[in-house]
């Protein structure tokens, strides 16, 4: 009886263990610091916040310059806490915030507060709180702020607040921020910008009266459930009108700036120049294929087309407007696919171009910045492997590497571009955080996670191999394999299959990230990831070969690589599990509704079923509307293709999902049932697309964990 009792508290502790490192997994902890919050500051220095203090450091040694905010030490008021602060370009205010209170993915209200960095007095910003969107004038004197759908101007001068509009309503129109699809697709909260002189400011407004609602029921916390509604349009329903205001200062008016484009149309943008008189104004017509640049006169109204970039047999990239710099006479670089790949162009202020700055079989993938006191472009590309990231100076027309090290490197530049902090990593370096000149050479470590890389070391894992395989159509796939610990050629092991696999997205990275997949490969599977056609950093035509109709081949590069691994003689064909969330959730279930039979069980969580139930602005920028294209979303409907569906499912959703609504679910699963077809799912309540509420997150990974044991 002493025997088994041992064995069992053995067993128990083993399980334990095991559930442990799971769950330390997916929390993170093994990822280490990934970045450090440093502002650069016009005079070549960097601010940073520690501890209630903000102080200016030297880039060189990180030796503090002086102290800009003290918590502790402020006149006419003090506060508790500060998350973060914005500081003016002249250096003199800084606006500082606590109570932060997230409102969508990306967006935020919270309590600000101006600090007069010279006299080291702090008020509020204004008696109405919270706000959203501060955003300094050039010349420091204004901050423009919303708040509950209006635009507001507060005065450093006077300490007075004038409001801007006074027309905002909820559900209706908004000033100052933006909509739900804005924030989501477009990656902007706000889209305001100053006139040169700090005159005009111009903002786009928001009619989203017409736009139809989205609701759904939190169960938790009361007798009845509640509901929370907000504008959603779908697929081929109606956008928000915009259009752009321009207020004057001065004379207090408001006027609509005459762009000759039709009311679907986006405004992604607004861009300052350095003439007073002309902001750049960044369209997008409605099917997403068109970019257009406008230089609006705030005073006239009137707007000039002066660059645009087209893609008549696919969609323009709209974050290619976030790499415009206009240069001292207003020429201007931007980033654009005319060769076929992602490069920095020069053109001049009258929209001419001037010439190509960057060249090759490679995609850019960041513009830091051009000094033209040098002719010297900064950048960031995945000139070797698509699954890399370097840092290159561009100086008169040659390039050169400024990053040694093997992996993903991010910069960050100084205002002066003398300096650059630098993120390195890769699967087998923990992220690295260091200073360097203009250069590439090293002058400081920020940071290097030594803790964290010796933790995970001594955890024994295996590490990733990065390879890549050539499909039956005779297409090269990019990923990596991480073998099960005690890896013996001479056995056969499970494989989980992990991928995202949508359009213009990647998931193959060479970089530190230590998730759930170790943990499999610690429980003994084999697992691999692929990145397949319509991925990123392989070019336009790579990119855009699933343009109209995105999920088939996607879906077929998935089921080509469990193929390929299946022929392996350390694979157990039979058992071959796919697993991905959101787009990754659609891809699962439409691998496994392909002819072949090659996933035994997948696992899909928040997916995507029926893209005429998903937004307008990611939908139509890869499939136009659904009244212009009903093969391709025929295709992509998991609904139809319910029957064909082969092997164990299990789906899962939160119920309180603001993106991918529950609703796609719940109409998969009864085409399900009426096909007869057996599948597991889990519901978490009043959760979103992220499940990060309480316990959920490892709790779905623990799901995961079991549901795996019990199918493959």
């Amino acid at each position: 009886m002493k025997k088994y009792l041992f064995l069992i508290s053995i067993l128990l502790f083993s399980i334990s263990v095991n559930a442990d490192l799971l769950t330390d997994l997916v929390s993170g902890k093994y990822n280490g610091k990934s970045s450090v919050a440093m502002t650069p500051l016009s005079n070549g220095l960097y601010a940073q916040l520690k501890g209630g203090i903000i102080c200016s450091y030297d880039y060189t040694t990180g030796n503090v310059k002086d102290t800009l905010f003290n918590i502790n030490t402020t006149k006419l008021m003090k506060l508790d806490t500060i998350e973060g602060f914005i500081m003016s370009d002249g250096g003199r205010w800084m606006l500082v915030y606590n109570n932060r209170h997230q409102i969508y993915r990306r967006s935020f209200e919270a309590d600000y507060y101006i600090y007069d960095i010279e006299r080291n007095e702090l008020k509020p910003l204004t008696k109405d709180m919270p706000v959203r969107e501060p955003l300094f004038s050039p010349n420091s004197r204004y901050i423009a702020f919303a708040r509950k759908n209006n635009l507001f101007i507060h005065k450093l001068d006077f300490g007075t607040e004038v409001a801007v509009t006074t027309d905002g309503e909820q559900d209706k129109i908004i000033n100052g921020a933006t909509d739900w699809l804005y924030e989501e697709e477009f990656s902007a909260t706000s889209i305001m910008a100053w006139s040169a002189d700090s005159k005009q400011l111009l903002f786009v407004r928001f009619d989203e009266a017409d736009v139809p609602q989205f609701t759904y029921q939190t169960m938790l916390g009361g007798l009845y459930p509640q509901s929370q509604t907000f504008k959603y349009p779908r697929a081929g329903e109606n956008n928000s009108i915009v259009s752009v205001i321009a207020y004057d200062t001065y004379y207090k008016s408001l006027k609509k700036m005459q762009l000759n484009t039709s009311d679907d149309s986006y405004i992604v943008r607004l861009k300052p120049t350095h003439n007073p008189d002309q902001i750049a104004v960044f369209t997008l017509n409605r099917n997403q294929n068109r970019l257009e640049m406008w230089l609006a006169n705030p005073k006239s109204t009137v707007c000039k087309l002066t660059y645009w970039e087209e893609n008549k047999e696919g969609y323009v990239d709209y974050q290619n407007a976030d790499a415009l710099q206009f240069l001292a006479d207003d020429s201007f670089i931007i980033l654009n696919e005319q060769d076929g790949f992602r490069h920095v162009y020069l053109y001049s202020p009258t929209g001419l171009k001037q010439k190509q700055m960057t060249r090759g079989r490679f995609d850019v993938t960041q513009v830091y910045g051009y000094d033209q006191s040098n002719q010297t472009l900064y950048y960031q590309a995945a000139k070797n492997v698509p699954y890399e990231r370097e840092i290159y100076v561009n100086r008169k027309g040659k390039d050169q590497c400024l990053t040694s090290t093997r992996g993903m490197n991010s910069a960050k530049f100084s205002s002066d571009y003398k300096y650059f902090v630098n993120t390195f990593n890769s699967v087998s370096i923990a992220p690295h955080i260091v200073v360097c000149n203009n250069a590439g050479k090293q002058l400081r470590v920020v940071e290097d996670n030594v803790t964290i890389s010796q933790d995970f070391a001594a955890l024994g894992l295996p590490e990733k191999e990065f390879t890549s395989i050539v499909t039956e159509r005779g297409d090269t796939l990019y990923g990596w394999i991480l073998y099960p610990v005690n890896f013996n050629h001479s056995k056969q092991y499970p494989m989980v299959q992990i991928q995202y696999s949508g359009p213009g997205s990647q998931l193959v990275y060479n970089r530190w990230r230590k998730d759930w997949e170790y943990f499999l490969s610690q429980q003994g599977y084999v697992v691999v990831c692929f990145d397949g056609r319509g991925t990123d950093c392989r070019g336009r035509d790579f990119r855009q070969q699933t343009y109209m109709n995105i999920g088939p081949r996607e879906a077929q590069d998935q089921v080509s690589v469990a193929q390929y691994f299946a022929k392996q003689p350390f694979v157990d064909g039979s058992r071959i599990a796919i697993w991905g969330w959101s787009f990754g959730g659609y891809m699962s279930i439409l691998a496994m509704s392909q002819p072949q039979h090659v996933f035994k069980c997948g696992i899909a969580i928040a997916p995507v079923t029926d893209f005429r139930l998903y937004d307008t602005g990611y939908t139509e920028r890869f499939m136009r509307r659904p009244q212009e294209n009903i093969s391709g979303y025929n295709d992509c409907d998991l609904t139809i293709k319910a029957e064909q569906l082969k092997g164990r499912l299990l789906i899962v959703h939160g119920v309180a999902d603001d993106n991918v609504h529950v609703q796609n679910t719940m109409q998969y699963i009864e085409a399900l049932i009426e096909a007869d077809k057996q599948f597991d799912m889990q519901i978490y309540p009043d959760d979103n697309h992220f499940l990060k509420k309480g316990n959920h997150y490892s709790h779905v990974y623990h799901r995961m964990i079991d549901f795996l044991k019990s199918n493959l």
